[in-house]
C-alpha cells in the first residue's frame, strides 16, 4: 500500500540498487512458477502502517462506502436529494486518507490539508477537472455546497467522489499488486493440477489391464454332476451363474492347466451366491507333475469373493479343493501374476 505524498520531499542521491540476477534452469523455472521473487518484491513495496494509520484508512473507506450508498440509494429517500451529504462524506474520506499519509502525526484543518495535498488530489482525480480551485484551494462544507445550484452541486459531488475513489485506489495499489501475483500463482497451480490429472488419466488408460492367466485355459473336475451354461445363467435346471458342478464326494476339486510353468501371486475366486457354505474350507494347491501338490492358500470362512495373495509361485497346475465331503461349484476362478 503506497500512501500518496502530501508534499514534495528531497533526498541525497543514492547508488542505484542492483537488479537481482535471475536464476536459470530448473531453479529459475520453479521461481517463475511459484512467483516467489515477484511476491517478495510486491510485499516489499507495501508500506508498514501504524495502528493510527490503519484506523484513519478505515474511516476513509467507511465514509466512501456510505457516500456510494447515498449517490446510488436502493430506494429514493423521502426528503429529497442527498448530493450535499454524499459530497461531505467524500470530503471526509479524502481528509482521512490524506491524514494517514502525513509524515508526522497531527490534525490540520481540512483547508490546510487540501492545500498541502494538491499533487495527490490532482493525481487521484485523474482528469483536467482536478484543477478546480474549489477542490484544491479551500474546504467547502455541506452547508456551502447545499446553497449552490443543483448543476454545480452535482458536478462538484461527482468530482469529489471520483477523487476519493482514486485516492483510495492509489493507496491500495501495492496490496492489489500482491494479490495479482498471488492470483497468478494460483492460476499456475490450477493449470499444473489440470495437466497432472490429465496425465494421470492418460497413464491409467495406457497401463494394460492385468491378464487373467486362467482365461481360456483347460480345466478338469474331480466329477461332474451337471453341465452348466453360465452365459445363460443355468445349471442343472437352476438359475445360477456357476460354470461347473461336481457330485457330492470327498475332496471335490477343480484344476487348471496353465500349459507350462507360470509365475503368479494372487487369485480371485467368486463363490456361488447361494449354497456358498459348500465351498469351505477351500484350499489352493499347485503342482508341476499332478503328483506332488503344495498348499499355498486356505479359506476357512464362508465367502462371496475371495482374493488370496501369496508368495510368487511358478507352477503349471492350480487346483482348488474342499477337503471334506460336499459339492463344489463356483462362479469364477481368476489367476494373476
Amino acid at each position: 500500500m503506497t500512501l500518496p505524498a502530501t508534499e514534495p520531499t528531497s533526498s541525497a542521491p543514492t547508488e542505484p540498487t542492483p537488479r537481482p540476477q535471475k536464476a536459470g534452469g530448473f531453479q529459475g523455472f520453479l521461481d517463475w512458477f511459484w512467483c516467489g521473487t515477484a511476491i517478495a518484491r510486491a510485499r516489499a513495496a507495501e508500506p508498514r502502517l501504524s495502528d493510527e494509520q490503519r484506523e484513519l484508512l478505515r474511516r476513509a473507506r467507511l465514509a466512501h462506502e456510505l457516500a456510494d450508498r447515498l449517490f446510488e440509494p436502493i430506494e429514493p429517500l423521502r426528503h429529497g436529494a442527498t448530493t450535499a451529504i454524499a459530497a461531505e462524506l467524500c470530503q471526509q474520506s479524502l481528509y482521512w486518507s490524506l491524514l494517514a499519509s502525513l509524515p508526522e502525526p497531527g490534525r490540520p484543518p481540512p483547508a490546510e490539508l487540501w492545500t498541502k495535498s494538491e499533487a495527490a488530489l490532482r493525481s487521484a482525480a485523474g482528469r483536467e477537472q482536478a484543477a478546480d480551485p474549489e477542490l484544491l484551494s479551500r474546504y467547502t462544507s455541506f452547508i456551502d455546497l447545499s446553497d449552490l445550484p443543483e448543476e454545480q452541486q452535482n458536478a462538484r459531488a461527482a468530482l469529489l467522489r471520483r477523487t476519493a475513489s482514486g485516492l483510495l485506489a492509489s493507496i491500495d495499489a501495492p496490496k492489489r499488486a500482491v494479490q495479482r501475483v498471488q492470483m497468478q500463482r494460483g492460476l499456475r497451480l490450477l493449470l499444473a493440477l489440470v495437466v497432472l490429472v490429465a496425465l494421470v488419466a492418460l497413464g491409467v488408460r495406457m497401463v494394460p489391464e492385468p491378464r487373467n492367466l486362467a482365461l481360456d485355459k483347460p480345466w478338469s473336475l474331480s466329477s461332474r454332476q451337471f453341465d452348466c451354461d453360465p452365459k445363460a445363467g443355468k445349471c442343472g435346471g437352476a438359475s445360477t451363474k456357476i460354470f461347473f458342478h461336481t457330485q457330492e464326494e470327498n475332496g471335490p476339486w477343480i484344476e487348471y492347466d496353465l500349459g507350462a510353468r507360470t509365475r503368479f501371486s494372487r487369485m480371485v475366486v467368486r463363490n456361488r451366491s447361494d449354497y456358498g457354505e459348500r465351498a469351505v474350507p477351500l484350499v489352493v494347491e499347485v503342482s508341476n507333475d499332478r503328483k506332488a501338490y503344495k498348499q499355498i492358500a486356505w479359506q476357512r470362512e464362508t465367502f462371496s469373493v475371495w482374493t488370496p495373495h501369496f508368495e510368487t509361485q511358478q507352477a503349471q497346475f492350480v487346483r482348488l479343493r474342499v477337503p471334506r465331503k460336499t459339492f463344489l461349484h463356483l462362479e469364477a476362478v481368476e489367476i494373476y501374476r
